[in-house]
């Protein structure tokens, strides 16, 4: 199967009912600059997956080490999935995630996601930390002012491709449904103030993110400054000259902590996010759509889990975490113990913290996400996953990826109840996919969130709907979570 792309000529290859078409590349760029279309001669054979985003390895989750050659700079590489070239089918392009530091398109199968249905799967690389969001517009002038947003860019430039060439591969350029989990979903909340966003998407999923990602230019600044001072460079420059290697390495360094999750993001730098962007997404410039968007109770449950000593520990991880706005962190845990002067014992700090962190690394953004996203119209369906730990992501686990994989946020729950909440919660899901809402004749009506009323989908067992409590979340926590200067973000009115 041979089609003609905007790029050249790609050739593709039917297998299991579908026709794939594995490493197109969408970019090619020069380090720390922004990526120009991509363009062949030929036919270019598409039958495996392009080189894969730089990044730390082995992979931070433990997973076995993968062989540095999978890995390069020219990582700007797409892969479709259709059932047929010759229809005008659904589009669904996965954002990874990975911390904005690893992950790669082809870490979901896109054949598994499809199964039997009938829509175009879409995923693809985009540039990771010191490659993909390392701010140098202040030490090296206007040639690098979009380097804090190289991966933005990059996640724009796939979304474009995909919405100009997609008919080619039987997809409808006018159902584009962007998702994305952790980082992946955090992408979106910045991709939202993009004109070409807004154009090219018309529905989104996000999973344990909004947009509290975005950090201002001091912030991403001071980020650069700290990789320069490991490096002991006497300056900035050095930087362009070292090996991807060593680039790698002080990145590596850098994040060197239990809570490095904020260290790389999007940056609000004035070309590609607007530096006043918290004034703009109450503006009619905002990407408005139908949208399903949630997260998990306990979010962050992992650090009280795995961390020796974690009530000790839990204020150095949310200086880590939000550096200058762990302020409010800690405040919120001396205003628990003040409500509850009988629970202080390490048990209860233990709850509090895992509640805090959760709370301000993920549910309060989203809880506030869902409200924006209503006021400008768009249709919000809101969920809280509830099920075993009800750890991060634990509902993309048990929708898209295999049920071994999830045991660990699992336990206490039986085979049974695990299978039929991962089978409900993944056809609500391809659902909102093929037709853009998730709902069924037959099945649970999954109501709209209203802030008046507001209902949200539970995926316990059995799933229900419920009224979300007012105090759902913690919100005493700015817009961002990451801040390193002396000014305070406003909170979100």
């Amino acid at each position: 199967m041979i089609i003609q792309t905007s790029g050249g000529q790609v050739r593709g290859y039917f297998d299991h009912s579908l026709y794939t078409f594995k490493g197109i590349p969408y970019g090619r760029a020069k380090r720390f600059c922004p990526a120009v279309p991509a363009h062949w001669d030929g036919v270019l054979d598409c039958a495996s997956f392009g080189k894969k985003a730089m990044q730390p390895l082995p992979a931070p989750d433990g997973s076995p080490a993968s062989d540095p050659d999978d890995y390069s700079e020219d990582c700007l590489y797409l892969n479709v999935y259709t059932p047929d070239v010759h229809k005008k089918l659904p589009v669904v392009i996965h954002i990874h995630g990975g911390g904005f530091q690893t992950g790669s398109g082809p870490d979901q199968d896109g054949a598994q996601i499809i199964s039997s249905h009938q829509f175009v799967y879409v995923s693809f690389n985009y540039r990771l930390g010191v490659f993909g969001y390392l701010y140098l517009g202040s030490l090296l002038g206007s040639k690098y002012a979009q380097s804090g947003n190289l991966g933005t860019l990059d996640q724009l430039q796939a979304i474009a491709w995909v919405y100009e060439n997609i008919r080619a591969f039987g997809g409808d350029p006018e159902q584009i449904t962007v998702f994305g989990e952790s980082a992946g979903a955090k992408s979106i909340g910045a991709l939202m103030f993009s004109p070409v966003f807004c154009r090219c998407c018309r529905r989104v999923m996000m999973a344990s993110g909004a947009i509290q990602s975005i950090r201002s230019t001091a912030t991403a600044d001071a980020v650069a400054r700290r990789l320069i001072a490991i490096g002991h460079f006497d300056r900035p420059e050095a930087l362009l000259e070292l090996s991807s290697k060593e680039l790698l390495a002080l990145q590596e360094k850098l994040c060197d902590n239990s809570g490095n999750t904020c260290t790389f993001g999007p940056t609000a730098d004035g070309i590609v996010i607007p530096k006043d962007w918290q004034t703009v997404m109450h503006t009619a410039d905002f990407w408005h759509g139908d949208a399903i968007i949630g997260c998990c109770r306990h979010e962050l449950a992992d650090y009280g889990r795995d961390t020796k000593d974690f009530v000790n520990a839990a204020p150095e991880i949310a200086k880590n975490l939000f550096e200058d706005y762990a302020e409010y962190a800690y405040q919120t845990i001396e205003h628990l113990k003040q409500l509850h002067p009988d629970q202080i014992n390490q048990a209860h700090l233990s709850h509090w913290w895992v509640q805090v962190l959760s709370d301000y690394m993920y549910r309060t953004h989203t809880g506030r996400l869902a409200q924006l996203l209503e006021e400008h119209g768009c249709r919000v369906w809101k969920y809280s996953t509830e099920f075993g730990r009800a750890v991060h992501c634990l509902d993309q686990c048990l929708a898209f990826g295999s049920l071994d994989d999830c045991q660990p946020a699992l336990l206490g729950t039986s085979d049974q109840d695990q299978k039929a909440l991962a089978k409900a919660i993944n056809e609500y899901y391809i659902r909102f996919f093929e037709t853009g809402d998730p709902n069924k004749e037959g099945c649970l009506h999954w109501p709209l969130w209203h802030h008046h009323n507001p209902k949200v989908m539970v995926w316990d067992w059995p799933y229900h709907t419920a009224n979300e409590a007012k105090d759902d979340a913690l919100d005493d926590f700015p817009v961002s979570v990451y801040q390193i200067s002396s000014d305070q973000d406003a909170h979100l009115q």
